[in-house]
């Protein structure tokens, strides 16, 4: 699998949230397991984002992800404030 380097942009406004991050970090493979997500995700301990365009959103996500593209992140980062913890993929 290809390392990803998440842009600085992306970095910068989930750091102005001031919440544990669980999967963002800059050239560096930041791993969950899939059921350990899923445990969080059904207690309501994690928001879940999905920073891919809309139309690979539309083409299948994981199950209550939101949908906010990359390019939309720093305007949309308010929806992220209530969060406990924000885990972004975007494979």
């Amino acid at each position: 699998m290809a390392r990803r380097t998440v842009p600085g942009t992306l970095l910068a406004a989930i750091a102005a949230l001031t919440l544990p991050v669980l999967a963002c970090a800059q050239e560096t493979d930041v791993r969950m397991p899939l059921e350990q997500l899923k445990k969080r995700m059904a207690a309501g301990g994690v928001v879940v984002v999905d920073v891919r365009g809309e139309s690979a959103y539309a083409g299948g996500h994981i199950p209550g992800a939101l949908s906010i593209p990359l390019e939309q992140i720093e305007a949309r980062v308010g929806e992220l404030r209530k969060a406990n913890a924000v885990v972004v993929y975007c494979a």
